[in-house]
């Protein structure tokens, strides 16, 4: 007999078909009718209860294919091992229609007091206890050597599902925690931003000022320079020019000093070799013999007299040298590479020289350019500082850019993975002991499989470690799963040196619909009692 198990009523029923005409105007003909239609319906196996109304026969016995109402069945061939139907409608209790991607089978399974599912036909009758699925052992109904285990899976699942449940809700508050630290800590940095910014920007104004005075003494300086371009026009053009008459007035009157005593000196000459010593004339022998002497005693060679300059040029000068004191040092020509700076800094030096004749006359300029602090200082102060404060600004920078970039990084979503940087999670995978770094790096042992690279939904990626022996550098993925604690599972290798972990995390973690939790669930067969 086919599985769909026809009862006595059921052949009764079709039976008196071949009276339906003569019944047809009788209540109790169609009474019969209806309840033979609806025990057909309910006893085709393999098929949910909704839609058994579509295993009806019709008046005549016969039955059609769901997908080709042209291909016309006796109901008897239901369930008959045997497809008939392309669309293999007539086999649902069966595996005798082929189960393809295009077009799969499946069997029914109502375990009664768990939850209903669905197995592939080709499962059926195949001697396996399919309790994963249909735990109330239908699926090998021809053997009946699978009873029902339904209650005894439904204390694991519902024993699974409060457990699965209070984990999920406690990792959650974890989660919950770990988002509001990973907010406070952005809150900080951004804090911390915002508080280098008015800093650089306090800085900044600052340097400007500063720059400002420096200009402005620079400036002042200027003017100095200018003034010891008019005092150098002054003591070298101007002066120089007087000396210069002067020299050339003494020099005139020199030559021409010479030119008398030359003349002076040939007449006596004339007279000491062309007079006659016979005529005895005493004055002119007394001019003779003295001249004779003159000659004899006369030097190789004459000095220079010696000149005074005038008290009035001498006031002037004072008065110039006066302002060569006040003259800053840094405007001053450089004494190494400079005749003039030379000569200006002998000159201030001998101003302020103990004893020498210059300073009694500039005693009060010397005094004077010793009590006033030098603009110079001012000078190198403001350069200092200036410099000092570009430093800061530029340090600061520095860390205004590490603030920036922790804002912006990407930390995953509400920015959790912030809570959780610098934690490390060890554990110990078949014969090697694994070391987790979260936004740092992974390890095998000490072998460096990984730095981290970046986070994308509830994956991490470690990328650029050790190099393998004749393969590519290291890397890996490691997929996270809902749990209370950070924890890793397990570890696979898909390809060469190409890591893929598996780890629980409350990062991984939403709120979860009790159908998600339970495609969680794992049957444990060795709890059944059989």
């Amino acid at each position: 007999m086919p599985p769909h198990a026809l009862s006595g009523f059921q052949s009764l029923c079709i039976s008196i078909k071949l009276i339906q005409f003569l019944a047809a105007m009788m209540f109790p003909g169609k009474f019969i009718m209806a309840l033979c239609t609806v025990a057909l319906a309910e006893h085709v196996i393999g098929v949910l209860p909704e839609k058994q109304a579509l295993y009806t026969a019709d008046l005549h016995g016969k039955w059609h294919c769901l997908l080709d109402p042209t291909i016309e069945l006796l109901f008897e061939q239901i369930n008959d091992d045997f497809c008939d139907c392309p669309d293999g409608s007539d086999e649902p209790g069966t595996n005798a229609c082929a189960f393809t991607k295009e077009s799969p089978k499946y069997f029914y399974c109502a375990n009664k007091g768990y939850k209903e599912a669905y197995i592939e036909n080709y499962k059926l009758n195949d001697g396996v206890c399919d309790y994963d699925v249909c735990c109330d052992g239908s699926d090998e109904y021809k053997s009946g050597n699978c009873p029902d285990v339904c209650d005894q899976v439904k204390k694991q699942y519902d024993a699974f599902l409060a457990a699965r449940t209070s984990d999920v809700e406690n990792a959650l508050k974890v989660k919950k925690d770990l988002v509001s630290k990973a907010q406070k800590l952005k809150e900080q940095l951004v804090k911390n931003a915002e508080f280098i910014a008015k800093e650089i920007e306090t800085d900044e104004a600052r340097l400007a000022s500063l720059k400002s005075q420096l200009e402005k003494e620079n400036d002042d300086s200027g003017a100095e320079e200018d003034s010891l371009s008019s005092i150098i026009d002054t003591f070298i053009l101007d002066h120089l020019r007087k000396v210069e008459e002067t020299v050339s007035q003494w020099q005139t009157h020199v030559e021409s000093t010479k030119e008398r005593i030359k003349t002076l000196e040939s007449m006596l000459q004339n007279l000491l070799e062309n007079y006659n010593p016979n005529f005895n004339d005493q004055a002119v022998k007394q001019v003779v013999s003295s001249f004779a002497d003159y000659i004899s005693n006369q030097p190789e060679t004459e000095t220079e007299p010696v000149w005074e300059m005038p008290q009035i040029t001498f006031d002037q000068l004072s008065e110039k040298l006066q302002d060569v004191m006040k003259i800053p040092d840094n405007v001053l020509p450089n004494s190494d590479t400079s005749l003039l700076g030379k000569a200006l800094k002998t000159t201030r030096s001998l101003l302020g020289k103990p004893g020498s004749d210059s300073q009694s006359k500039n005693g009060e300029i010397a005094k004077k350019g010793g009590t006033k602090k030098s603009d110079s200082e001012k000078i190198k102060q403001l350069v200092a500082e200036i410099d000092n404060i570009e430093k800061s600004i530029l340090q600061k920078k520095s860390e205004q850019a590490i603030y920036t970039d922790g804002i912006n990084a990407n930390h995953g979503k509400e920015d959790i993975y912030r809570a959780v940087k610098g934690l490390w999670v060890n554990k110990k995978i078949g014969e090697y002991n694994y070391k987790l770094g979260f936004l740092d790096a992974l390890y095998q042992d000490t072998t460096l499989v990984g730095r981290f690279m970046g986070v994308q939904d509830n994956s991490m990626f470690f990328g650029h470690g050790s190099k393998c022996w004749n393969g590519p550098q290291r890397s890996a993925r490691v997929d996270m799963v809902c749990g209370e604690k950070h924890d890793l599972i397990s570890v696979s290798e898909p390809e060469k040196c190409q890591y893929r972990f598996l780890m629980y995390s409350p990062l991984a973690c939403e709120a979860m619909s009790e159908e998600k939790i339970a495609r969680d669930f794992k049957l444990d067969r060795a709890r059944l009692k059989i």
